[in-house]
Parts: C-alpha cells; structure tokens; sequence
C-alpha cells in the first residue's frame, strides 16, 4: 500500500517525458508545469454526434483521500452543452492504463445513453 510522504504531502503530480506522472513537491514548479502543460494533460477526448463530450484528463493532484492505496491521478467526465451529465457516471483512476481502459468504457455507456436520448429529442421535436 502507497502512502503519502511527508515530502509531497499535497500529493502534487506531473507527467514525465514518457507520460508517466512522478511526484512533484515544489509546488511553484507544480503550478508552473500545470500552466505550460496544455494538452500534455489531456489523455482522451471523444464527441459524439449528440455533442457528447467524452474527456479524460490527468488531474496533476493525488484524489485518493486516504492514507493508503495509490494515488489517483486520472479522471474520466461526460459533458453536453449544458454541463456534466449525471446518467453517464465519472470515474477516477491510479494509472493511464486505467484510465484509457476506463475512458473506453464511459464512452461506450455514453454512446448508449446517445443512442436512447436521440430519438426521445427526435420525438419531441416532432411535436
């Protein structure tokens, strides 16, 4: 079981030049890193037709907010033009490999969330 060092105790988090987070205790380079980052940051985003946005970031901050266990680094969320969308869940995850997996798996609830929500707008729209 991982544990926070005293070191890094805001669990701070970059990528390295192969993608891999490694902690980053200097916050003010942290901050830096985060600012510059950009898409460096961005680990798979997907829209469907609906204008369902399937985005996975890394979160540059430790999300596991216990004492033990690996940090949780990578965050999967769906968005429409009205914000976060609650029927298609988010997820959290403690390495890319996960979070690509998990990113796959959102994606395919979204894609039927989709295929259910647009003949309902069809329908209405015929009214």
């Amino acid at each position: 079981m991982a544990r926070r060092r005293r070191s890094n105790p805001l669990g701070q988090y970059i990528l390295d030049t192969d993608g891999n987070p490694v902690p980053e205790p200097d916050l003010l380079v942290w901050g830096r890193w985060l600012e510059d980052a950009g898409d460096l940051r961005r680990v798979a985003r997907d829209e469907l037709p609906s204008g369902i946005v399937v985005s996975t970031v890394f979160l540059g901050i430790d999300h596991n907010w216990f004492d033990y266990g690996p940090p949780v680094l990578f965050e999967t969320l769906v968005f429409n033009d009205y914000g976060e969308i609650s029927a298609v869940d988010g997820r959290r995850y403690a390495t890319r490999g996960e979070a690509l997996a998990g990113h796959q798996t959102i994606l395919r609830y979204a894609r039927e969330y989709e295929k259910e929500l647009l003949p309902q707008k069809a329908n209405d729209n015929a009214c």
